[in-house]
């Protein structure tokens, strides 16, 4: 079971490995991604489902994205327009597109004057189309256009056309996540690409088959963001694909508006590809009619999954037994890190589905929403202690947990153990793709913790430690890791290693609020890292530097960069674990110090 399930990810592998999985989440998200990604459906069926909708919404979307060859004159579809804000200089008071300017920072110069401009952020800004690349069949090769006066009048004035097209879903008000107020989930994308959407979705509706409609609906809202005013133009894409890469619903000075009926096209044929694969390792197994289970008996006796949209603290002993689940691994709301519903709007309202905001566990900055630290740590102890019900004696619950808020693990940890569970131990995962917030972000944490509890009836033991010995301890595990990193340590890795030190020791009573003075007593902290000032405090025959470079020069079976990942984070106890980006740093330096390859190199 997974009470906090996501985007399903423990369920989804539960039924491929042959178990049986619970999946409750307060989220429909949650249920939709699942259901989209195990319902089997026939590769006939699913083609003639896409070709359908393509050739239903060609002419709409041809209309509207098709553009005269300005080389040999042949109809060509455009494959996106570039839009531009346009801002008034606050020196010379001369209008420019950002797009054509020098940006300095964060700041844009202006073409006549070179004065440095911020652009204004809000939903309603000036923003006109500046470019388009279009792709000819009859030329054989791709062009960008800049567009002249002319045709971005002709572009703007079909914008006002299609103006009137709405979409029912209102966002939550929040600053942090750049919602501005009364904003709606049509404000997000192009008149033009709302219509698209709209006519998409219309089609979709129409499939009499349920199944096919679900997976046909998942393919949709997997490619909705694309279709957004989300989507930064980068450079011509030269350093990656289309894609919603900043938290938030920022809309960058420099958009890309790309054909929705493309992005559709596109998701089906990775989902195809996905889907087959699962399919085949589904009739492996027996498990070709996937069907969801509406009770629990029903899951027992035949049925593979059952998907609760509910908050795990809504899930009566009616719904679950007590002592029924043999396993739980979960990934709990990350506090204040993620508001989970007020993104998942962007999706829901596609799907008209309503949102539970009230009883979500979170930390939201929305003035308009009361969710404290102290609402968190209540409802996640609720959580918790229903998990302990519905778990059976001496089984095990996985919890991995990302937050840079030492009050925040505070609260979840203390939520575990108050429910009864027993601390036993920790791994470290690491992941295989860095997510891109951890790569554009050099304090984002990475990889995973992955930390085991029991539940135990036996007598739990107790820190028999006082708090002035706890207090030294926690110094000379700091000191280590520091010394380990050669004297400068990110915060992320500092606190990892002390929650796991107050685990280890079994000691709840020592409060997150002492650990930062603690620590600033002994150590000097700037930017997000710690830095051991003595020099003779960092002497160590073992390094994270040594341990890397040992690793590569001893490693003869793996020369691929991820390989060698692995093998330096089984080869370094779980509490000095560095962020993979400090590991993968360390091996391209090197690399580059050695001015080799790494096959070479070894």
């Amino acid at each position: 079971m997974d009470p906090f399930a996501g985007s399903g990810v423990t369920s989804i592998e539960a039924i491929k490995a042959g178990r049986k999985a619970i999946s409750v989440d307060i989220n429909p998200i949650s249920n939709h991604i699942i259901n989209g990604t195990c319902n089997v459906i026939s590769a006939s069926d699913f083609d003639r489902a896409i070709t359908t909708i393509g050739k239903n919404v060609s002419t709409l979307s041809d209309s509207l994205y098709t553009v005269k060859c300005y080389e040999c004159k042949k109809k060509s579809l455009v494959n996106y327009t570039v839009w531009s804000q346009s801002i008034q200089c606050d020196a010379c008071k001369e209008k420019f597109l950002v797009i054509y300017s020098e940006k300095n920072g964060r700041k844009y110069e202006c073409p006549k004057c070179n004065h440095p401009n911020k652009t204004i952020y809000t939903v309603k800004r000036n923003e006109v189309p500046a470019e388009i690349k279009y792709h000819c069949d009859k030329c054989k090769k791709n062009f960008i256009h800049k567009l002249n006066k002319n045709e971005i009048r002709s572009i703007i004035k079909i914008q006002e056309k299609y103006n009137k097209t709405e979409l029912l879903g209102q966002l939550v008000y929040n600053p942090r996540t750049l919602i501005e107020k009364n904003m709606k989930v049509s404000d997000l994308f192009t008149p033009k690409n709302l219509t698209i959407l709209n006519a998409i979705k219309y089609e979709i509706k129409k499939i009499p088959d349920p199944r096919l409609r679900q997976v046909m609906d998942f393919i949709f809202t997997a490619s909705v963001a694309q279709s957004s005013r989300l989507i930064a133009y980068r450079a011509g894409l030269t350093t990656g694909g289309p894609a919603w890469t900043i938290s938030g619903f920022w809309i960058p000075p420099i958009s890309m508006e790309i054909n929705p009926l493309k992005n559709f096209i596109n998701k089906a044929k990775k989902v195809r590809l996905g889907k087959a694969e699962l399919s085949n390792k589904i009739d492996e197994l027996g498990l070709s009619n996937y069907e969801p289970s509406a009770t629990f008996s029903e899951l027992k006796s035949s049925n593979q999954i059952m998907i609760i949209n509910k908050s795990i603290n809504a899930i009566s002993e009616k719904v679950i037994p007590s002592s029924s689940v043999d396993y739980m691994f979960t990934d709990p709301p990350y506090g204040d890190s993620v508001p989970y519903l007020e993104y998942c709007a962007l999706w829901s309202s596609w799907l008209d589905n309503k949102l539970d905001y009230k009883n979500e566990i979170v930390i939201s900055d929305s003035p308009d929403r009361e969710k404290t630290l102290e609402d968190y740590s209540s409802l996640i102890s609720k959580g918790f202690l229903n998990c302990y019900r519905i778990l059976k004696d001496n089984s095990w619950i996985s919890v991995t947990f990302h937050n840079r808020s030492l009050e925040t693990w505070e609260v979840l940890l203390n939520a575990i153990k108050k429910a009864g569970f027993t601390y036993t131990a920790t791994n470290y995962l690491v992941p295989v793709v860095l997510p891109a917030k951890a790569q554009l972000s050099e304090g984002s944490l990475e990889g995973d913790l992955v930390i085991h509890f029991k539940k135990s009836t036996a007598s739990k033991p107790s820190s028999s430690k006082k708090v002035g010995q706890l207090e030294k301890e926690i110094i000379n595990r700091a000191e280590q890791v520091l010394t380990f990193m050669e004297g400068k340590s990110r915060s992320s890795q500092i606190w990892n290693s002390i929650m796991l030190l107050l685990l280890e020791n079994q000691f709840d009573e020592f409060s997150h609020v002492k650990i930062k003075p603690l620590l600033k007593s002994q150590f000097e902290f700037s930017k997000g890292y710690w830095k051991i000032t003595n020099p003779k405090r960092t002497k160590s025959q073992k390094t994270f530097k040594k341990t890397v470079e040992f690793i590569c020069k001893e490693t003869k079976k793996t020369t691929d960069e991820q390989g060698l990942v692995a093998e330096i984070y089984n080869s370094i106890p779980v509490w000095l674990a560095p962020p993979i980006s400090e590991v993968k740093k360390e091996i391209r330096a090197l690399k580059k110090e050695k001015s080799e390859t790494l096959e070479n190199f070894f």
